[in-house]
C-alpha cells in the first residue's frame, strides 16, 4: 500500500466517521427545499452561529434526526406562507436558525426562526382532547414544556 493510498483511506475514513454540527445542519438545505416546494412556500435559508463541533458518526446520526425533524415542524407549522410573509411585511424567505454554546458540561442547541410563533391556547386545547393533560390543569410554562417536549 502506497503512502497516497493510506491518506487517501484515512481521509475517507474521517468524512464517514466524523463530521460538523454545522454541516450536519446544513446539509438539509436540499430537504428543505423540497418541502418547501411541496408546502408552496419559499426555501427558508438556514443559519448557523456558534461553536462548531466534530461529531462521531452514532452522535451525528442521532443529532441528524432531531434536525430533520425541527426544520420539517418549522416549515410545516411555523413558517408561514409566502401571501401570509408578504402581508406581515416579512421577507417570502422565512429563516432558521441554529446556535451552538458549549460549557464545560453541556452542548447547548438554540434553534428558533422567523416564524408566526407557537400558538398556546390551540396546542393547550389539542393536549387536553388527547387526554395528555388533565381538564383542569391550568396553562403554565410548566405544563406547556410537559406537552411539547
Amino acid at each position: 500500500m502506497t503512502q497516497e493510498t493510506l491518506f487517501d483511506l484515512l481521509g475517507a475514513f474521517e468524512q464517514r466517521v466524523f463530521s460538523t454540527i454545522k454541516s450536519t445542519f446544513l446539509s438539509f438545505e436540499d430537504e428543505s427545499r423540497r418541502l418547501a416546494k411541496a408546502l408552496g412556500k419559499h426555501a427558508p435559508v438556514l443559519e448557523f452561529e456558534g461553536d462548531d463541533h466534530i461529531l462521531p458518526q452514532v452522535i451525528h446520526d442521532a443529532l441528524s434526526s432531531v434536525l430533520i425533524h425541527l426544520i420539517r415542524n418549522t416549515m410545516d407549522h411555523g413558517l408561514e406562507d409566502i401571501k401570509t410573509r408578504r402581508t406581515a411585511k416579512k421577507d417570502v424567505q422565512g429563516v432558521i436558525h441554529l446556535e451552538v454554546e458549549t460549557t464545560p458540561e453541556e452542548l447547548i442547541l438554540k434553534f428558533s426562526d422567523d416564524g408566526k410563533g407557537l400558538d398556546l391556547n390551540i396546542i393547550f386545547q389539542k393536549a387536553r382532547a388527547a387526554n395528555i393533560i388533565g381538564a383542569q390543569e391550568p396553562l403554565t410554562y410548566e405544563v406547556i414544556s410537559k406537552i411539547l417536549f
